[in-house]
């Protein structure tokens, strides 16, 4: 038998997941500055973070995913599967500290986030499906590919966005460093993104961190946001890629010879 961490009654091992995920849904909770989650209605301990346990190995442990529909309980906001900061309920600080890229695992989220502020921009919808379906038709029907017909398709669908991207491999501790001075330059207003992510711990390959430019055909402020990195210190660690690319699949060595980058 096992024992709910939300009410403390015993389970079998197999009912035990739906039945948490049942409790943490009838419930309103925080996490008090002892690292204590508490029942705002009973005022009963639902659970303590051990010393040596990150916030997302907590939060697994008192519910896993379904947590992340209930950010005014657990303070974990999800924008799509993307960990997102949330200005409004926490400073960056804390964000920062209850989630570094070096212990938040893969499988709590594949992908850390904060998002710029938009409002400078005309950001308007995307339509990604259209955009890959005109490309796969376009390669279905043997018609040539170049670098002129995928920003054509980019146009025609909005797929705008591109990123600055920085490499950090497993240097763990250098991912926390890095994450933390885009973030709080994004906070401060010193990065003109639209967004900026991490990938966190586990990932594929590695640590990365992409910064958002709203449209890469705006030469201009393409350059902008790289001189802006240049001043965080990032002047010798920067590649740049269109968001239209990486979404039709071109990567280094394909087959039409188009720049991935």
């Amino acid at each position: 038998m096992e024992v709910c961490p939300v009410c403390m009654n015993e389970f079998e091992m197999s009912e035990l997941e739906i039945h948490v995920n049942e409790c943490l849904d009838n419930i309103e909770s925080e996490v008090n500055d002892n690292n204590i989650l508490i029942d705002d209605v009973g005022n009963n301990i639902l659970g303590t973070k051990k010393n040596n346990e990150s916030w997302c190995e907590f939060y697994q442990r008192l519910g896993g995913y379904k947590m992340r529909n209930n950010f005014d309980q657990y303070k974990v906001y999800f924008m799509g599967d993307r960990l997102t900061y949330n200005s409004e309920y926490e400073d960056i600080d804390s964000f920062l500290e209850r989630f570094p890229p070096s212990t938040t695992p893969f499988s709590f989220t594949p992908w850390i986030q904060i998002m710029g502020d938009n409002s400078r921009y005309d950001i308007q919808p995307t339509d990604d499906r259209g955009a890959v379906e005109e490309f796969n038709y376009l390669v279905a029907c043997n018609k040539k590919i170049t670098k002129k017909v995928i920003d054509k398709i980019a146009k025609k669908y909005n797929v705008l966005t591109g990123k600055w991207m920085l490499f950090m491999g497993n240097k763990k501790k250098l991912a926390d460093q890095i994450w933390d001075i885009i973030c709080k330059a994004i906070v401060n207003d010193e990065l003109h993104v639209t967004a900026a992510k991490i990938s966190p711990d586990g990932h594929s390959y590695g640590h990365m961190i992409c910064c958002y430019t709203p449209d890469y055909f705006d030469i201009d402020n393409v350059k902008l946001i790289r001189q802006q990195l240049y001043d965080l210190g990032f002047k010798n660690k920067l590649s740049y890629k269109t968001d239209i690319n990486t979404i039709v699949g071109i990567y280094g060595e394909n087959k039409w010879k188009i720049p991935e980058i």
